[in-house]
């Protein structure tokens, strides 16, 4: 090799590791605003009212995800409904729900439990034959929100300024949902224990995600399982004191309809 070859070699090896370390300083650079924009996310949204929550989602999902535009809908497995929760869409209507079967793609991303993710929606097999003139762009993302393995909900993420969605912003995406599916579990549980509070069901300070509360309430419903039923007049007593409006036929009613613990003294 002529000292002319060599150094053009060693240049082009430079130029590479250069571009290389570039690279990694960029993919580096995003996932350290990736982690500054979700404890951003957390710190907001970590609330108790799942009003209060759906309105932080449009003031912050917008600018954390980078996308134009973006929807929510609750899911009602009882009447197999989705209700629009949460969006910034300009033409929905407050209040617009549907039926699970009414979106083939929202469906599918629920019974699979996993995210559908079209490059090109209008050639995709759910496309319908119309597209929505407010996007400019053709992708579009549709990701259920679970808590262990329970659906509450979808979310859906159309549009950005760049004109496509790869990867990373998929993965941060996935990310981020867990966030909000986290903080919406919550705030359902709260509000249906604050409207049990009244019945002496719940306390809703006991509740601080699905976990804890399901560990405080299985090991005394087994523990009661396995009561006489004079020893479950007992204990039942032992969690009822009268003063607080609950009677022993009472409390061991609610144990065996309910599987909820009465409030402690």
């Amino acid at each position: 090799m002529n000292p002319i070859e060599y150094e053009k070699l060693r240049w082009q090896e430079s130029e590479t590791v250069q571009n290389l370390l570039k690279r990694q300083n960029t993919l580096l650079g995003d996932s350290l605003e990736n982690l500054d924009h979700l404890i951003y996310l957390q710190k907001s949204i970590n609330l108790l009212s799942l009003q209060e929550i759906c309105q932080v989602m449009v003031e912050k999902l917008p600018f954390i995800l980078s996308v134009q535009y973006f929807t929510f809908f609750l899911f009602d497995k009882n009447r197999r409904r989705l209700s629009l929760a949460s969006h910034n869409h300009p033409d929905l209507e407050e209040g617009y729900s549907l039926y699970q079967n009414d979106s083939p793609i929202m469906k599918e991303a629920m019974n699979s439990g996993r995210y559908i993710f079209e490059q090109d929606f209008s050639a995709s097999r759910y496309f319908r034959g119309r597209r929505n003139p407010l996007f400019s762009c053709k992708f579009f993302v549709t990701i259920p929100l679970m808590i262990e393995n329970e659906i509450i909900g979808v979310m859906n993420l159309n549009d950005n300024q760049k004109g496509i969605y790869n990867v990373g912003d998929l993965d941060f995406a996935l990310n981020v949902s867990e966030f909000v599916a986290l903080s919406i579990s919550n705030a359902m549980l709260y509000e249906r224990a604050e409207k049990n509070q009244a019945s002496g069901f719940l306390y809703p300070s006991s509740i601080r995600n699905r976990k804890y509360m399901i560990a405080r309430v299985h090991p005394i419903k087994s523990g009661m399982d396995r009561l006489s039923p004079g020893s479950c007049i007992l204990q039942a007593g032992s969690y009822a004191p009268r003063q607080r409006g609950w009677t022993f036929p009472n409390a061991c009613m609610s144990f065996a309809t309910n599987g909820m613990v009465p409030p402690q003294p």
